[in-house]
């Protein structure tokens, strides 16, 4: 009998264990997977990494967990009623509306206007008024949704950099595009062209065109566009003064404007020599000199030494020389005996990084003073390109001119006047 109650009771014990474990393991989930026990901190710890782990949170090891209630945030939806990538929450915080994708009703979306960076949403006019709620961004007094429908920018207020603003343009007053920085198309921008005074732009030639709207603004027949390619005044109809109008001399074919003298200066641009003379057609006139008269198309040279000449000039291999020009040449090659001097000159440049020539340019005195300075500039710089094709390096070799001011012979004669119009090169040792 006492053992059949024993027995009842330990069935009875087993059950109630069994039970016992059912529920709190089975059902509730409080064991591990070896069925130890789980203490009610241990679950929430649990619970707390399985809900980081699914919301991208990092719980370091030993680190307090979050509360309950930062569980159930963590856990909660990504909230974006608008559907504009930026959450009701960080929108509330931010100002703008989480039912409105475009707050400020400009056109241009929140999350647009607002930038990649939410702690510094973007204020282009740095007004204190964020993108997202101002409704003109530039501060232009265009409204951001005008300037989208006109075509401008409403993050410029000069959307074509032209140098007018967009409300000047946009208005329709001066005629002139606000999307293109040159209207006219004649490669000089609309704000240059409307001049410093927009009440009162410019109109060269007083025909009721603005400049910034006519392709020719001294209506001298030749076209804006043409007159800066070939560096003449677009804005004058005689750029040269010499009398002679622009359009005159440029002759019949614009694709080649007449260069009467053959001096590599354009007519319409060249104030004196537009017509060659006798000396410079027969060719008499060139200075007396072995190497020269090689032919009428080509520099020739004379090279020269001089009493003024230092020591250390004396240790420099290479002579100066005098280069005399062509009158019939724009383009000038070299004659036999100067490219034989100009390739021992490359050579000699070669030699040392120190190594370097001068040219200057010089002229007569015939035109005026800056047109020979230039003249001169010109004439040093196609010796140096005439050079460079040799061998020589462009650093090696510096310009200069003096135009009409260093006379070696006299004005008052063809033949000297012909001397006169020279480049001289001087070697030099940089230190």
């Amino acid at each position: 009998m006492i053992k059949k109650a024993l027995l009842l009771l330990l069935l009875a014990a087993v059950w109630a264990f069994g039970s016992w474990w059912y529920y709190t393991c089975m059902i509730k989930g409080f064991c591990r997977t070896n069925g130890t026990f789980t203490s009610a901190a241990e679950r929430a710890k649990g619970a707390a990494i399985t809900t980081a782990a699914a919301t991208g949170i990092v719980v370091a090891a030993g680190a307090n967990t979050p509360k309950e209630d930062d569980q159930q945030v963590a856990a909660t939806d990504f909230i974006d009623q608008d559907n504009d990538a930026i959450s009701d929450e960080d929108e509330r915080s931010l100002g703008t509306d989480p039912s409105n994708d475009d707050s400020d009703s400009d056109g241009i979306k929140d999350n647009e206007e607002l930038g990649t960076d939410l702690q510094n949403p973007t204020d282009t006019d740095g007004d204190g008024i964020i993108n997202a709620l101002d409704d003109d961004d530039d501060n232009d007094t265009l409204l951001s949704v005008d300037e989208l429908k006109n075509g401008t920018d409403p993050l410029s207020v000069d959307s074509d950099a032209d140098g007018l603003d967009d409300p000047t343009e946009v208005s329709g007053k001066l005629g002139t595009d606000p999307m293109n920085p040159d209207s006219d198309a004649d490669g000089i921008s609309d704000g240059i062209e409307i001049g410093s005074n927009i009440s009162q732009p410019i109109d060269t030639d007083n025909d009721g065109t603005i400049d910034a709207l006519d392709s020719d603004d001294d209506d001298d027949g030749l076209p804006t566009l043409l007159e800066s390619k070939l560096s003449s005044d677009p804005l004058s109809v005689d750029s040269d003064g010499d009398g002679i109008s622009d359009k005159e001399e440029v002759g019949k074919d614009l694709d080649q404007p007449m260069d009467t003298d053959g001096d590599g200066i354009l007519d319409l641009v060249d104030d004196s020599n537009d017509t060659p003379s006798t000396t410079d057609i027969t060719d008499t006139a060139t200075p007396a000199t072995p190497e020269q008269g090689d032919a009428k198309d080509e520099v020739t040279i004379d090279t020269v030494e001089s009493a003024d000449d230092s020591p250390a000039d004396m240790d420099i291999p290479i002579q100066k020389s005098r280069l005399y020009f062509p009158f019939r040449s724009a383009n000038p090659r070299l004659s036999g005996a100067a490219k034989e001097y100009f390739e021992e000159v490359s050579l000699w440049l070669n030699q040392s990084p120190s190594n370097s020539i001068v040219l200057t340019g010089h002229t007569d005195s015939i035109g005026k003073a800056k047109s020979n300075l230039n003249l001169g500039l010109k004439r040093a710089i196609e010796i140096k390109d005439l050079m460079v094709k040799l061998g020589a390096k462009s650093a090696q070799i510096d310009v200069a001119s003096m135009g009409e001011t260093q006379p070696i012979a006299s004005n008052k004669t063809e033949a000297g006047r012909h001397q006169n119009r020279r480049v001289e090169l001087i070697p030099t040792v940089k230190k």
